[in-house]
């Protein structure tokens, strides 16, 4: 049911939420080797159980299980914790001092902003400009907006794709845990053999969800923290290509950006759909259609900011980079005087 766990040695406490309809539903705690910890029945008509149990003396991985009659009717498990009081883990210490370093770092920029505003220019010259300042904050809080699905703790709204796309995750991780780089055969799926998920999806961008995976994030947080980094990493790009291919209007950046943020199909496809390969692409599409309008401009910036557009399509969905090729071409063609 539940991937290998490792605990230290230590009295735990399992807590099971969700609709136990029906009686005779099991769920046992084992070792790896399925030496059963804890065997309990789920209370019938309840939605909460909690359970004791115990590891000892050396540490263990454990799997959680459940045994259950699927013709008795339908059960639901929608939140599993397991909870020690007195147990370390040096994986708890790690993401915390990244997330308090996360914190730190950014009431230190609101506290430069308001006390000590030379400072932070001299550190980020752009934020000197008035206008890129408020366009900044128009995008940090449509990202906060757009991105309340996220922000409740405990819970995501999984999508159709969102499974495969945790599995790719944990993928990446096994890989980069054993040394293999870039990851192509992701040792996580069936059952330990490995998948060439990576021979058919693009898996560099996953490398930084892996990483924090790896340092101790539940995987839960680790893919709100990566969607909601698209989300901010979305805006920005459309804000900066409408900007620069209109000459530097800041309104039409924003503009825009409201309009991406709320885009019917960029909301389906990141919640509903959960197309993650395709929200990446979305990221460097625009650059693509700001660094042909820049060349047919002659601005002599137009071929990076192109190519650098093609290059993160491919990287980021295969298809999304065909499509992009297929209409760039025909774009080209109707170009020809």
């Amino acid at each position: 049911m539940i991937d290998n766990l490792l605990l230290k040695p230590g009295e735990y406490q399992i807590e099971f939420i969700g609709n136990f309809h029906r009686p005779g539903s099991e769920i046992a705690v084992t070792d790896h080797d399925g030496a059963i910890l804890l065997s309990e029945e789920l209370p019938a008509s309840e939605n909460r159980a909690v359970y004791n149990f115990r590891i000892s003396p050396h540490p263990l991985q454990i799997q959680i299980r459940m045994n259950y009659d699927p013709l008795s009717g339908p059960i639901e498990i929608n939140h599993i914790q397991i909870t020690c009081d007195h147990v370390i883990y040096k994986e708890n210490i790690i993401t915390h001092l990244l997330t308090d370093f996360v914190l730190v770092l950014f009431y230190s920029l609101i506290l430069l902003r308001f006390w000590r505003k030379e400072i932070l220019f001299k550190i980020f010259p752009f934020f000197s400009d008035r206008n890129t300042e408020i366009s900044l904050i128009i995008l940090t809080a449509l990202t906060v907006l757009v991105s309340v699905p996220l922000l409740k703790p405990g819970q995501y709204v999984f999508g159709i794709d969102t499974l495969f796309h945790l599995s790719r995750i944990r993928g990446v991780a096994a890989d980069l845990q054993a040394g293999i780089f870039p990851p192509r055969i992701e040792l996580y799926w069936l059952n330990d053999m490995g998948y060439g998920v990576g021979l058919f999806y693009p898996e560099i961008f996953l490398i930084f969800p892996a990483i924090l995976y790896l340092i101790g994030f539940p995987i839960i947080y680790v893919y709100k923290i990566l969607e909601i980094i698209l989300v901010f990493s979305t805006l920005l790009s459309h804000y900066w290509v409408a900007k620069k291919i209109s000459e530097g209007n800041h309104f039409a950046g924003v503009s825009a950006v409201v309009f991406i943020a709320f885009a019917i199909y960029r909301i389906q496809n990141q919640f509903i759909r959960d197309g993650l390969g395709e929200v990446f692409a979305s990221i460097f599409l625009p650059l693509i259609v700001g660094g042909f309008v820049l060349i047919f401009r002659r601005r002599s910036n137009g071929w990076k900011i192109l190519s650098f557009g093609f290059t993160g399509t491919l990287l980021s969905h295969t298809l999304s980079f065909v499509l992009a090729i297929i209409f760039s071409a025909i774009f080209l063609l109707t170009q020809i005087k």
